[in-house]
């Protein structure tokens, strides 16, 4: 009886383990990271942003590199490489450099270097807002760019100095799409776990008003000239931002070439075909 018991019990372990062998492994969850940039309007002053953010969203939902009216301030257009006058901000109006432009950027007060971000799982709906976090850094010594952002936390940290606004909820730039359809962009809460996020993420930019020379020029030109002047002594700048979701980064560096060989650069990438390219990264 015993032999046969053992048997008996033999032959049911050796059935469970074929079962176990013969059964699917499950397949691990992937995320990816890929970030972009873009010369956004100024999100503090700034009447065409909500304009421009539509449009950057439409953009990377639909694997474009730019999208609506070109010269106007609403454009939304990829980029690897912002000049000094393409990232600096204003409490008067100005656009890329120049001081009280014309229409369609007379009301625009500059321009802010943003990084955009979209997140991806490949196993469903298993990711969400609130685990999203990303850190702005620049290479000179002061870290002149450096900006940090947690959308669960809702902790915002810059230039020594934290704030906390709540946790993020989905809205109209930092949207949620789920698998099989639908969309989280109005305010749903930002646990809620999606199969992609679309994201405008944080920012950052040189201003006019940080005192000293540059703030007692006033309303001028003269005045985002100081500014211009300013990058001199962050020279070579490279400003990057780290996005991170569910352990996964990813670095996304952008070059901020000298006044002097902007131009050269530009010229470059056009004849090599680089322009307007989509960079992919994970």
């Amino acid at each position: 009886m015993r032999r046969r018991y053992r048997t008996h019990l033999l032959t049911f372990v050796s059935a469970v383990a074929l079962c176990c062998l013969l059964e699917e492994p499950v397949a691990a969850q992937t995320v990816t990271i890929e970030q972009y940039a873009a010369e956004a309007p100024n999100v503090y002053g700034s009447p065409s942003y909500s304009g421009w953010a539509a449009n950057a969203i439409y953009a990377l939902e639909n694997g474009l590199t730019s999208y609506g009216t070109p010269n106007t301030p609403t454009y939304f257009q990829e980029i690897q490489g912002v000049s000094t006058s393409g990232n600096i901000v204003t409490n008067f109006n100005s656009w890329n450099g120049v001081a009280n432009p014309s229409s369609p950027y007379s009301k625009e007060e500059g321009n802010r270097l943003t990084f955009l971000i979209v997140a991806k799982s490949s196993s469903g709906n298993n990711i969400s807002l609130s685990q999203l976090s990303e850190t702005m850094s620049s290479n000179d010594a002061k870290d002149t760019f450096g900006v940090t952002y947690n959308w669960g936390t809702g902790q915002f940290c810059y230039s020594g100095h934290c704030y906390t606004y709540g946790a993020a909820t989905y809205s109209a730039d930092q949207v949620g799409l789920i698998s099989g359809g639908g969309e989280y962009n109005s305010g749903q809460p930002g646990t809620d776990e999606v199969n992609e996020l679309i994201v405008i993420g944080i920012g950052n930019a040189l201003a006019n008003t940080s005192g000293g020379t540059c703030s007692a020029l006033g309303s001028t030109q003269a005045a985002i000239n100081c500014v211009v002047a300013e990058y001199d002594a962050l020279f070579p700048l490279v400003i990057s931002s780290t996005a991170m979701i569910d352990g996964v980064s990813n670095t996304d560096p952008v070059n901020v070439p000298e006044p002097g060989t902007l131009a050269l650069f530009g010229a470059a990438l056009a004849g090599l075909g680089l322009v307007g390219m989509r960079r992919r990264k994970a």
